[in-house]
């Protein structure tokens, strides 16, 4: 772990969003990220998160001061679940459908023992939530209602689980598929600077590719693919408002049992951008204009 810096010394433009991308095992590397980032003076006026970030997202929003607490328990639980800890069983269940239901069954088991039947409105900061309309293919903002439900909305990946159908009727999958680092959400939701806590890098290690099976292979393939609309989408809105990107690219996305693992590589992240801003505006400090700052986002 990077050794604990003393704050940063910029300032961004309020309402500040952090923005939790994607990015399955490796998203519990925002657990690290997060807290590193408060304890650097960074925070947030409002949270914005999309697929399992959106979890992360939801549960920053809920309490700050309990979110590392909170999200290593849900975490925890989920890395011990066998029936979701499985790729290629949960893209078997989600092919047959007679069982296309049962992944979401068993997420919501772990979503409610974590938020119960908490709603947007019962939370401390505003949240927004970015799933995928299956029908026109754009991104949906979810920021009323259930909270278990929208995170079941923006995680329902396709041939893993059946899409979601909202209050208003509309089907939904997915939110990466449009929004893998929603930092474009983030400017709607009425963010005028963002931090994105991107934990959805599509580099795996040489050895998670030997012998791979055709779940992953799936799975790799359309990470790829997200990954590269991420990088527009963040040089857009880097475009008009500042934006601050740590990112990670250890660890392996498939790997949920061991997802914990990749925490403290996500604190050493935030550190280092801190770190590496404060060494560029010197010692005086000063509000960050537009443009990207810290990491690019990692994609080969």
């Amino acid at each position: 772990m990077s050794p604990r810096h003393t704050g940063a010394r910029f300032r961004l433009p309020e309402p500040i969003a952090y923005t939790f991308s994607g990015g399955l095992a490796r998203t519990a590397a925002q657990i690290g990220m997060a807290p590193a980032l408060c304890h650097a003076g960074i925070e947030p006026n409002l949270v914005v998160g999309t697929s399992a970030g959106a979890v992360n997202a939801a549960l920053f929003a809920t309490d700050p001061n309990d979110f590392e607490l909170a999200a290593t328990e849900l975490w925890a639980g989920v890395s011990k679940d066998k029936a979701l800890t499985s790729i290629r069983r949960s893209t078997v269940r989600g092919l047959a459908s007679s069982q296309a239901s049962r992944t979401r069954n068993m997420l919501r088991k772990h979503l409610d023992r974590a938020f119960g039947t908490l709603t947007f409105d019962q939370l401390s900061l505003p949240l927004s939530v970015t799933a995928t309309a299956l029908e026109s293919g754009r991104p949906v903002l979810i920021d009323d209602g259930s909270v278990v439900d929208a995170l079941l909305a923006t995680m329902a990946f396709p041939a893993v689980m059946p899409p979601s159908t909202l209050t208003d009727g509309r089907l939904v999958v997915d939110g990466s598929m449009v929004a893998d680092v929603p930092v474009g959400q983030a400017i709607t939701a009425g963010a005028n600077s963002a931090v994105v806590l991107d934990a959805g890098s599509s580099v795996v290690d040489e050895s998670s590719v030997i012998d791979i099976g055709w779940y992953h292979v799936m799975a790799l393939s359309a990470t790829h693919m997200l990954r590269s609309q991420a990088q527009h989408q963040v040089a857009m809105a880097a475009a008009k408002i500042p934006v601050v990107v740590v990112s990670i690219a250890t660890g392996n996305p498939f790997d949920l049992r061991n997802a914990l693992d990749s925490v403290p590589n996500g604190t050493a992240a935030a550190d280092r951008v801190v770190a590496e801003i404060n060494s560029h505006i010197g010692t005086r400090r000063r509000t960050l204009r537009p443009g990207q700052h810290g990491d690019q986002l990692i994609s080969r």
